[in-house]
């Protein structure tokens, strides 16, 4: 069995139970390699104007202000068996459909267009078709698109931020997905993002059931197996948009440390710039890889949940975060706690992290099968 995750925008795949190796897309270093072209072609703009490299050491001529290695983004995948691995890579200027051929290990590009971006990929076999989440104006919506890349066709509309559709087993025209509504400003400029609920969408009916919904919760990334066991992380509702009064207090004593805190980062970055030395030495201590406040999982700032533990053998989804079961009866059943993101294998059990660990879970037991030092925003086997 083949495993995968993303991670900031990183795809990484371990094949036949090896270590994780981060996929290096061909279409992306084509880009960034078209870029560096550009650039050199016209860096001799800025060296006789007598500039050099400006602040940010980027070229001062034309196409300066190039695409980075960061800005090269795989934002979704998901597997469409025989057919292989599909992702969706983003960068500024163009975004695109591809497909990875397991067996000859290539890279085919389906299509790619001019400021497309789609996320949260889903495969139907029968269909043919992809499910996704589309950003728009309003929010996000879903949207359904055949295979070969052609005829994107908008499922859902409204003020809301529908996310993560999957194809119910054994159907041809019923899906789930998360969604949750915006609230605005009398102004119409944005507030807050309301609870995150599950549906069922029937497209053949255009009828929607709404399964999980709790104002004290959301409820994340549904999954259904083939015996109708409905699965979704639920954690608590959080309203970004509102802040306590006591919130506000520790904002307002804060700002002189932030404002320092700022200036100490913009004179390190200019004397590591040209100086070629930070402002501290290298005997003061290493630097975290990714501090705490630096850390997000579907919106939700993460901190380290285990005391003593760091690096890779750090919990960093809180046990609030549980992935829970609702049975065909009826009856909801927590699966595990400190679950960040899951996926169902073929052949039962379930993969869940824990934000940097992955774990199988088989029949009420759990095991541990990788440590990686990337918080894992998707799984996947293929």
């Amino acid at each position: 069995m083949n495993y995968a995750y993303l991670s900031n925008g990183s795809l990484h795949i371990a094949k036949d139970g090896g270590a994780f190796k981060e996929y290096e897309s061909e279409f992306g270093m084509q880009v960034l390699r078209r870029q560096q072209n550009m650039e050199e072609r016209h860096a001799w703009k800025s060296q006789e104007a007598g500039m050099g490299y400006n602040l940010w050491n980027r070229g001062g001529g034309e196409g300066a202000a190039g695409i980075l290695p960061s800005e090269v983004r795989i934002v979704s995948a998901c597997d469409a068996g025989e057919k292989g691995l599909f992702f969706v890579l983003s960068t500024p200027s163009v975004g695109g459909l591809f497909r990875y051929h397991k067996q000859e290990d290539r890279e085919l590009r389906i299509f790619h267009k001019e400021g497309l971006y789609l996320t949260d990929l889903h495969h139907h076999a029968g269909r043919e078709e992809f499910l996704c989440a589309v950003p728009d104006q309003e929010g996000q919506h879903l949207g359904i698109l055949r295979d070969s890349g052609a005829d994107l066709e908008l499922l859902t509309e409204g003020d809301s931020v529908d996310a993560h559709p999957y194809w119910v087993p054994g159907t041809e025209n019923q899906l789930l997905y998360q969604s949750a509504g915006i609230g605005r400003y009398r102004d119409g400029s944005f507030s807050h993002l309301g609870p995150s609920g599950i549906l069922r969408l029937n497209l053949e009916t255009a009828s929607t059931e709404e399964l999980f919904s709790d104002p004290a919760y959301d409820y994340l990334n549904p999954s259904e197996d083939g015996e109708g066991n409905l699965y979704c992380i639920r954690r608590p509702y959080f309203q970004g948009g509102f802040r306590s009064h006591r919130e506000a207090l520790k904002d307002f004593l804060l700002i002189p440390y932030r404002l320092l805190r700022g200036l100490y980062g913009f004179l390190n970055a200019f004397t590591q710039l040209f100086g070629k030395r930070t402002l501290t030495n290298a005997a003061t201590g290493e630097k975290k890889e990714v501090e705490n406040h630096q850390m997000f999982l579907k919106g939700a700032r993460l901190q380290q949940a285990a005391e003593g533990a760091a690096g890779e053998d750090a919990i960093l989804v809180p046990n609030t975060w549980e992935l829970i079961c609702r049975k065909p009866s009826g009856e909801v059943e927590v699966i595990e706690k400190n679950v960040g993101e899951y996926c169902l294998l073929p052949e039962g059990g379930i993969l869940f992290s824990d934000g940097r660990r992955i774990r199988e879970w088989n029949e009420g037991e759990s095991k541990l099968l990788f440590k990686t030092k990337n918080v894992i925003e998707q799984l996947l086997v293929y």
